[in-house]
């Protein structure tokens, strides 16, 4: 309807909030005028992402042009960088905010309730966008189907937390993007060291 949306990922987007919001852009765009933005800077996985699917993406995008809002990957102002006071005064003008989040709930809310997606028994947030898109009639294409898969692969820690839902999603999206686990890794796999390894380890065990 000709609508202009922005579908925003949190500060330094890393795999799960880009392919969120990616997965949202295909979803939407053949009845939305919509936009990626990203606080600040992308992370290095993410832009391998990015660079693959070339996807549009406006490094903090000025709100004053959107008619609606869609966070992926966070539910609090903090998770926002440079962004958070001009996102604060877009929800604060009266104007509509969607959240979809698998991170617990913050007390600082970006949204009426009405509005939250926030499921913290889910293990990537592109779970709660597929259930979302889904059960509301989107389409989606093997690009958003493949996103979806890499988003999974990543929070999950290559499976290390995942349950029957999870799976679910997992096989439904690999079977319609036409892609190997291999091929899908490929597209976003980079050599990290142990550090960043633990830390991605432990921040999948926190979403348990």
């Amino acid at each position: 309807d000709g609508k202009r949306i922005l579908v925003l990922s949190h500060f330094g987007a890393d795999i799960d909030s880009f392919a969120s919001a990616a997965m949202l852009y295909y979803a939407l765009k053949p009845r939305y005028n919509i936009v990626i933005g990203v606080p600040d800077k992308v992370s290095a996985s993410a832009q391998k992402l990015l660079t693959h699917f070339k996807v549009p993406m406006k490094i903090n995008p000025a709100l004053s042009s959107f008619d609606a809002l869609i966070g992926v990957d966070f539910n609090a102002y903090e998770m926002l960088g440079s962004m958070r006071e001009s996102v604060r005064a877009f929800y604060e003008r009266k104007k509509p905010v969607l959240i979809l989040d698998h991170h617990f709930p913050s007390n600082d809310a970006l949204s009426s309730k009405r509005f939250m997606h926030v499921e913290s028994n889910r293990i990537a947030t592109a779970e709660v966008a597929y259930d979302l898109l889904v059960k509301s009639g989107f389409e989606l294409n093997e690009r958003a189907c493949a996103l979806c898969a890499i988003a999974i692969i990543a929070d999950s820690a290559n499976f290390v937390v995942a349950d029957h839902s999870t799976f679910s999603i997992m096989a439904d999206c690999m079977k319609r993007s036409r892609k190997s686990y291999a091929s899908l890794v490929s597209l976003f796999s980079m050599e990290e060291d142990a550090g960043h390894k633990i830390m991605r380890l432990k921040s999948a065990q926190r979403a348990r």
